[in-house]
């Protein structure tokens, strides 16, 4: 067919890909950020800077020690102790410091920290939020249970401590928890940890020297092997082909996954322990640096490509889609992944030979990823129109290109009904988000990607008030459920197993959390239909806390009334 490589298990073109990792910008954009540096402090041209997070009055000689070493290690600290005198909201204070920084050192011991009225969560924590937003380099310690404690370094609130220990395992999560025992020992390890950043991340001055420089050392450990390196804001990925490869190693991963291997090139899993430390110097490098990671064994053969989508818009004109990606190419297979560059669209294409080698089938598997945009607006790209025609589309012709070629004709595809309706639907629900912020006067005219793609709670919340704006109201059955309510002077007659009562609350606002913004929605009016009294209880003065259960028909219903 296309393609015949080697079934010799022994011998065989191999690709390894070491599987997405965490890895730090390697351009931290400091010219710019270090204009503009009044009260924080003044660095040396292309000095580093760090800042040193945690709470204060407990850790003053430990925070003392961190300064310490980050001079050691020629890299300016950044800290509380160094603000200036000024009336400064603290938040805005800590903020400014993390964005100044290209480094975050993190020391936890016994203390949450200051919570800031009108916030549930301490500074301390939004400190490390915003490092995690920016995706500068992490650097964690942590208290050791052995570290002599004094009174005043523990926080004796039980809410504080759950936060506190949340946030320890949080910030520990996949990088490592080192701890301390003394102020001392924490210097040296901070003194270790910048030292041993410097020589992996820090030295490199752009992504693309960074790239350059690790390959060449990559390659000269094995000059058979080939490297690439991809990287962007969120991980980096390391790819090794060899040309040949001695496989022996995989034979535990039985017969079906190395059959399925060699004639329908599909790649598998392995943990990056079960390779022989005498296969690849480059892996043993790689995998001894970032730990057990799991490794994906590929089939060398792989070119670039295309998959393209004709079909005729609504408007009766000729439209062509192309997504542009890699085919995967095997004796009894081909499969080409790619995306329409710079939007959600994602292709999947799978083309099987039969066991004649002449009857072949293939799917088209299509699907709309918002989260390529995350954390960002989702703004109207000049192909959105495009798609939202194609989605409508129930059939449409399919032409794959490899390196330019044409392998196969024009082929029909048939689009399945529900999985396009989940599309429509998610392009009708950018709309309606579109128009209720228009409405709402707020900005960016589109929700973040997480809010469109995951069913939770604030998704949930989003669409009820688009229903609230687009019809007033909004209902649901409330049979059995529970509902309580305390009140001044019940009404009269309010005896516990009466039923066929009503209960209304009028007034009220509702929070939501739409575009990053948290808008106060309202006045909403609730009532409640068809309830049951079951239990009264006194409180203090002439309150009285009620307690009602839905009956049969009860119903739920918010209503809301357009501002005129």
């Amino acid at each position: 067919m296309w393609n015949q490589p080697s079934t010799d298990v022994d011998e065989h073109g191999l690709t390894v890909a070491i599987q997405p990792c965490h890895h730090r910008s390697v351009d931290r954009e400091r010219n710019s950020r270090r204009e503009n540096c009044e009260g924080i402090g003044v660095t040396k041209p292309d000095q580093k800077t760090a800042m040193i997070s945690s709470t204060a009055i407990d850790l003053p000689e430990h925070r003392k020690q961190v300064f310490d070493a980050c001079l050691r290690e020629d890299i300016f600290p950044i800290g509380m102790e160094m603000l200036p005198a000024r009336d400064a909201d603290a938040i805005q204070q800590s903020m400014e410091m993390v964005n100044k920084a290209d480094i975050y050192i993190g020391i936890f011991a016994w203390r949450y920290g200051y919570v800031p009225k009108g916030h549930n969560i301490s500074i301390t924590e939004m400190e490390f939020n915003r490092a995690v937003e920016r995706r500068i380099p992490i650097l964690v310690f942590v208290i050791h249970q052995d570290h002599p404690i004094q009174i005043g370094m523990v926080e004796a609130n039980s809410s504080a401590q759950r936060q506190l220990k949340k946030l320890k395992a949080l910030a520990c999560k996949g990088r490592g928890r080192v701890e301390f025992r003394s102020p001392a020992e924490l210097q040296a390890q901070v003194i270790h940890a910048l030292s041993d950043l410097k020589s992996r991340e820090l030295q490199f001055r752009s992504p693309v020297e960074a790239i350059r420089d690790e390959t060449k050392r990559l390659e000269e450990l094995d000059p058979k092997a080939s490297i690439e390196i991809a990287a962007d804001a969120h991980s980096i990925h390391y790819q090794v082909q060899f040309p040949t490869a001695k496989l022996e190693f995989l034979n535990k991963q039985g017969n079906e996954t190395l059959q399925a291997f060699f004639e329908k090139g599909q790649a598998f899993q392995i943990k990056g322990k079960d390779i022989p430390t005498d296969f690849s110097p480059i892996l043993n490098e790689l995998l001894s640096r970032r730990g057990d990671f799991d490794v994906t064994i590929k089939p060398a053969p792989t070119c670039t490509g295309c998959l393209q989508f004709v079909y005729t818009s609504s408007r009766g004109e000729p439209i062509h889609i192309q997504t542009g990606g890699e085919w995967v190419l095997a004796p009894k297979r081909a499969v080409f992944r790619g995306q329409l560059s710079d939007s959600p669209f994602f292709v999947e294409y799978v083309r099987d030979a039969g066991e004649d080698q002449k009857s072949q089938q293939y799917i088209v598997k299509c699907q709309f990823n918002f989260n390529v945009w995350k954390g960002q607006p989702l703004l109207g790209l000049a192909f959105f129109s495009e798609l939202e025609d194609f989605v409508q589309q129930s059939e449409f012709s399919v032409r794959s290109f490899i390196r330019g070629n044409q392998l196969w004709p024009p082929e029909s595809s048939t689009v399945g009904h529900d999985g396009r309706q989940q599309a429509i639907e998610a392009f009708e629900w950018l709309h309606k988000a579109r128009q209720t912020a228009k409405y709402l006067q707020i900005n960016p005219p589109f929700p973040k990607a997480d809010t469109i793609n995951a069913n939770v709670a604030e998704s949930k919340e989003v669409q009820l008030m688009i229903k609230l704006v687009e019809l007033g109201s909004h209902e649901q059955n409330n049979a059995g459920q529970i509902l309580g309510l305390s009140c001044d002077n019940p009404p009269p007659g309010q005896e516990v197993g009466k039923k066929g009562l009503t209960a209304s609350l009028p007034g009220l606002f509702r929070k939501i959390n739409f575009l990053g913004v948290e808008i106060t929605f309202g006045p909403l009016t609730y009532t409640w239909t068809d309830l049951e009294l079951v239990a009264t209880r006194p409180l203090e003065g002439k309150r009285s806390e009620m307690t009602f259960k839905g009956g049969s028909k009860s119903v739920w219903r918010i209503e809301y009334k357009r501002p005129s």
